[in-house]
């Protein structure tokens, strides 16, 4: 679907502008986080919560996740919550993922990244080469808001800001036109001298991380490389995404504090979409069969409570549709504690016991 592929340059889009931007991370610490994904237009939906412990340039992160929905209960009843549990030490370019059940371990190098990568690239840019862009950016907006309004979140004083992003895309040969809209819901507390200090240690962290993974990029060449990578999935040109760049960053210098919980919602129209909208409606199926009168009362009440069931079940597929809208991507993270107290160089460590299987 084209509209997806738009979508999809959204995401590359942010993660470029929050690598750019100053790192709102945490490390040298026990955060603990719940998270709730709604899936990709309700498929796949799920909650988290998670632990993650930092020291130096070692990381431990424990999750335990489970799905939600129709679907996910059914799943989550039959096989139970899933839980992981890895251990990640830069310096020996490492990820350990533990199998407690069976007292195992498997072992991946930080470092693979950087050759599939580099694979991955020179793919790409032949292809890039060969394929021209599809589609032309008719409107591309970002607005940072500070609402002014204050609440208290886990302990922690906070103020909300609401991040849009609006982005219009019409595909050259059809001239179809898609409408990508991503809502960002922010609430950030202040940068205590804690969570300054938390911010260093994780920065510090994430940079070893990036450079063992091989993009260890001065920030002028990673914008550069950004901005190339903006300009071919948007089809836009360069210099206008330099622009548009600039722009974003300006606003996004409006906000202050680290975001304690963070709710982003990504909506998604086409005119094709809407087309399809406007035209008739098949119609409803019957709610029920005919009512069984051969069976006296007991049939004729056991068919309108059939009915009565469908019906039922129908208005609220039609409820849960319509909270949805047009949304394809939803996502909440909630901070519920930050520890500063130091971490157990055992807890980031292979258990003795444990052994490494392929």
């Amino acid at each position: 679907m084209k509209s997806s592929k738009n979508l999809f340059a959204i995401g590359i889009s942010l993660f470029i502008v929050i690598s750019l931007c100053p790192a709102l991370l945490y490390a040298d610490t026990t955060v603990e986080r719940f998270t709730k994904s709604g899936g990709f237009a309700g498929i796949g939906a799920s909650e988290s919560n998670s632990a993650t412990k930092i020291s130096g340039l070692k990381k431990r992160d424990i999750t335990k996740t489970k799905l939600i929905g129709s679907l996910g209960k059914f799943v989550t009843k039959m096989a139970g919550d899933m839980e992981t549990d890895s251990i990640t030490d830069i310096n020996k370019d490492a990820i350990w993922t533990l199998n407690h059940k069976n007292k195992t371990y498997t072992e991946n190098k930080i470092s693979a990244a950087k050759e599939m990568m580099e694979g991955h690239g020179e793919k790409e840019e032949a292809e890039k080469e060969q394929e021209k862009p599809k589609v032309k950016v008719i409107k591309n907006e970002f607005s940072v808001k500070e609402t002014g309004e204050k609440k208290k979140i886990n302990g922690y004083d906070c103020t909300e800001y609401i991040l849009t992003w609006l982005v219009e895309t019409e595909n050259i040969e059809t001239k179809e036109r898609a409408k990508n809209i991503m809502t960002n819901e922010q609430w950030n507390t202040p940068e205590t001298k804690e969570i300054k200090a938390l911010q260093k240690e994780e920065t510090e962290f994430q940079q070893a991380y990036m450079k063992k993974m091989g993009m260890d990029m001065p920030p002028e060449e990673a914008q550069k490389f950004g901005l190339g990578m903006m300009s071919g999935m948007l089809g836009a040109d360069e210099k206008s995404m330099q622009e548009n760049m600039k722009k974003l960053q300006k606003e996004l210098s409006k906000i202050k504090g680290y975001s304690i919980t963070t709710s982003v919602k990504w909506e998604n129209e086409s005119t094709a979409s809407k087309q399809e909208a406007k035209k008739d409606p098949e119609p409803e199926e019957e709610e029920a069969e005919d009512v069984d009168v051969s069976q006296g009362i007991g049939g004729i009440m056991g068919g309108l409570a059939k009915k009565a069931a469908k019906k039922k079940m129908a208005e609220k597929k039609k409820e849960k549709e319509a909270q949805r809208g047009n949304a394809v991507f939803e996502f909440y993270s909630e901070i519920k504690k930050i520890s500063t107290s130091s971490v157990n160089s055992g807890e980031l460590e292979i258990p003795p016991d444990y052994k490494l299987t392929k």
